[in-house]
């Protein structure tokens, strides 16, 4: 039986901050490369129903350990996701369960998740109360992942207009149960604009850890944001920063918040004449 991964795709050369890792020295072995024959549709399935998961999932995180008591139908683990962001219960994360997908047929048919934990603010109340300047706000969370260095969950509190272009701190985790949040956190230097929250403070995924330990100084959790127009410290296209929040730069421990995040640039775009990029 072939197994199945979830996948995401970077379609651009990783540049680091001491560096560049070829692409080739990275695709030596062509075995091990992804091709179009490789892709199986497996089907689909929804979120749990109800106007509190409507206009949801833009912050999605998947844990292994999730829902252990669920069938034995192949496809193990839980999703923490965030809820919608269009009411005013709205940027609030809940579990929910994987059920086996089906093929699309209409909508109404497609398995539909169950709710393991029900929506509540992960963040304990920092979504609504950045300290960073009076004028600065969060307006979503727009990054979820599970770190087994911690067993924690960790998130990204994201202002996608911040017309004030603040450096504020994203990054927090929690624990399993949503409770007991820490952060929030810089992502590398403040005042550095390399490193501003504007370039940093959306999506969250984690890298194989092999990969982690060769290339990142097994710096494992990957951040970053794409902001087109580059405008108010973002970046004129995706940004990869490679995290340990489980280590603070300033050698505290975590669990005390505040702080900046060890980290370790990847990838980073600035828009030159004629539209090159580096």
């Amino acid at each position: 039986m072939k197994r199945v991964y979830p996948i995401i795709f970077i379609l651009s050369a990783l540049v680091f901050s001491k560096g560049f890792i070829p692409l080739a020295a990275l695709a030596q072995d062509t075995s091990r490369l992804i091709s179009a024959r490789d892709l199986i549709y497996q089907g689909a399935f929804s979120f749990p129903a109800g106007d509190a998961w409507a206009y949801s999932g833009h912050a999605l995180a998947y844990y292994p350990g999730g829902d252990p008591s669920g069938p034995s139908d192949g496809y193990p683990g839980s999703l923490y996701a965030a809820g919608s962001k269009n009411n005013a219960i709205g940027d609030r994360v809940g579990e929910i369960s994987i059920p086996a997908p089906a093929p699309l047929t209409s909508f109404d048919a497609l398995p539909k998740a169950s709710v393991l934990q029900a929506l509540t603010d992960i963040t304990g109340g920092w979504k609504d109360n950045c300290t960073y300047n009076e004028g600065c706000i969060y307006r979503e969370i727009d990054g979820l992942a599970y770190l087994s260095e911690a067993d924690k969950i960790v998130w990204n509190l994201n202002d996608w207009y911040n017309v004030g272009a603040y450096d504020q701190d994203s990054l927090g985790w929690s624990d399993l149960d949503m409770s007991g949040a820490r952060g929030v956190w810089h992502i590398g230097p403040r005042g550095d604009d390399r490193f501003h929250n504007a370039k940093a403070c959306n999506y969250l995924f984690t890298a194989p850890q092999g990969f982690a330990d060769t290339h990142l100084m097994e710096k494992r959790l990957i951040a970053g944001n794409s902001r087109e127009a580059g405008a108010n410290g973002g970046s004129q296209g995706p940004t990869l920063y490679a995290l340990a929040p489980w280590m603070l730069r300033t050698g505290k421990s975590p669990d005390r918040g505040g702080g900046s995040i060890r980290w370790k640039s990847m990838f980073k775009n600035s828009l030159k004449k004629r539209g090159v990029h580096d």
